[in-house]
């Protein structure tokens, strides 16, 4: 939802995408013609962009802040029946590869220890001099 609220008397409003002006007869664009607000629903990837609201009355015209909206995606892991078995070898340095999911925005990355594929209560584990987790995922 995102409001278009004046103080003033208004007679019409209408909303600017990307400075072009919005369908509003869209199939999921519900305006709400006594306030100018705006409900998208459900949001897709083609309701991304920049809106601007602009308010009409006898004594002239208003324009809100630009507005930036951008559809939040988190892709799932996909199921691992077993875990990929990795080897090291003491005193040189090992990775833990992060099999990569889509996100917006770019997501950050926490690693964790379990007992078994079915522990409820896995252990978080904490960065160090000696262990970190780089901005792909990957267990350094």
């Amino acid at each position: 939802m995102m409001p278009c609220l004046s103080s003033h008397q208004i007679t019409r409003y209408k909303w600017v995408k990307n400075r072009y002006d919005l369908d509003l007869n869209r199939e999921n664009i519900f305006p709400d013609p006594e306030t100018g607000t705006i409900t998208i629903n459900p949001l897709t990837s083609l309701d991304q962009g920049y809106y601007q609201c602009v308010a009409f009355n006898m004594h002239g015209t208003a324009l809100s802040q630009v507005v930036f909206l951008q559809r939040a995606v988190l892709t799932h892991y996909p199921p691992q029946l077993s875990p990929d078995p990795y080897t090291g070898r003491e005193g040189e340095p090992f990775i833990l590869p992060c099999k990569g999911t889509k996100s917006v925005p770019e997501a950050t990355f926490e690693w964790s220890t379990a007992a078994s594929s079915k522990d409820n209560s896995p252990v978080p584990i904490q960065r160090s001099n000696s262990i970190n987790i780089d901005p792909d995922g990957k267990l350094t």
